[in-house]
């Protein structure tokens, strides 16, 4: 009689013949991966719809109390520091965002950059996390925060009487006249 085959073993039938019994191979499973790939390209839809940082919101759970007060120059200095090592990295656009306007400090350490358009916005938001870092770091306070809105300082500028919009232009940059008279412009559509 024959056993039934349990392992990879010989198996004796009768002493004239030897069989070999074997035992069905598993075969290994490939898992799926399940990582998402991340690229720093900047998409329309990380444009309008930022991500939720959840990891940032669980560094600011994690952080030290440590709150030491600091004037408007210590902030500018550092500030001045991290826009002049954007500078060196080849960010210019960010580095100019942070030098074209100064920061504002509320009583309760948060910081307000007041910038130009949502370009800009989209740049600081990338850049954001690291900035804070650096700001507390350097400061000693990691109660830091940092917000920035867009200015609506821009006037728009009347197409429909251009000799007014010439003369507004020329209050700021007198040289216009100049110009115009050199050329023999005439404002006037």
């Amino acid at each position: 009689m024959a056993s039934s085959p349990v392992s990879n073993a010989a198996v004796t039938v009768n002493p004239t013949t030897t069989v070999k019994a074997t035992v069905p191979v598993e075969r290994k499973k490939i898992a799926q991966p399940g990582l998402k790939i991340v690229t720093k390209n900047v998409g329309i839809k990380s444009i309008l719809d930022p991500p939720k940082n959840a990891q940032m919101e669980n560094e600011n759970a994690l952080l030290p109390d440590l709150a030491e007060n600091f004037t408007h120059s210590e902030l500018m200095a550092v500030w001045k520091n991290y826009a002049m090592n954007l500078q060196r990295e080849k960010k210019t656009s960010l580095a100019t965002t942070l030098m074209s306007s100064e920061p504002i400090v509320s009583s309760d350490f948060q910081i307000t950059l007041e910038i130009a358009n949502s370009s800009q916005a989209s740049d600081l938001e990338i850049e954001k996390s690291t900035l804070l870092g650096h700001l507390r770091s350097k400061l000693r306070n990691y109660q830091i925060g940092f917000n920035y809105k867009v200015s609506e300082k821009k006037q728009a500028l009347s197409t429909s009487d251009t000799k007014a919009t010439f003369e507004k232009l020329a209050e700021d940059n007198p040289s216009l006249h100049k110009f115009r008279k050199l050329f023999n412009l005439d404002i006037d559509f």
